[in-house]
């Protein structure tokens, strides 16, 4: 069985992205700040619910599942559309979760089976008082 934390850390690491004008994240961590209180673009990650089924009275399926919450002020310019922001800091996550060859799998260096975006992404782009927030869904596999 892999260490959640190795596991987690691993996740972590792969929000080391950039966008727009070679633009990253002041912080990453994995405890959640308040908005006010966070530096942003920031990410936080959410380590939440957990599943165990066996699939066949001996295989069990493991899944770990997370958020990342992430932060962002592209609002605060007037001139700026937030959302455009929003979706390059999308773009560029769901960019790190694809494997290097086609038809692979993001197992955060072999830690995992399986990490994938899984679920709704949550938007809300700061249009109103420049303070955006994207919740993104993650669920990783275990072997």
């Amino acid at each position: 069985m892999t260490i959640r934390n190795e596991v987690f850390d691993a996740l972590l690491a792969l929000a080391d992205v950039r966008w727009g004008n070679d633009e990253a994240f002041v912080e990453r961590s994995r405890r959640l700040k308040m908005w006010d209180k966070a530096p942003a673009p920031g990410l936080y990650q959410i380590e939440g619910t957990e599943t165990l089924a066996s699939l066949d009275g001996q295989l069990d399926k493991h899944s770990l599942h997370a958020s990342w919450i992430i932060y962002h002020r592209g609002g605060k310019d007037q001139a700026a559309t937030p959302a455009e922001t929003s979706n390059a800091i999308l773009d560029a996550i769901e960019a790190a979760f694809r494997p290097a060859l086609p038809g692979a799998r993001q197992t955060l260096g072999g830690l995992a089976y399986r990490a994938y975006i899984d679920g709704t992404i949550h938007k809300d782009n700061g249009d109103l008082d420049g303070q955006a927030m994207l919740i993104v869904p993650i669920t990783i596999i275990l072997p």
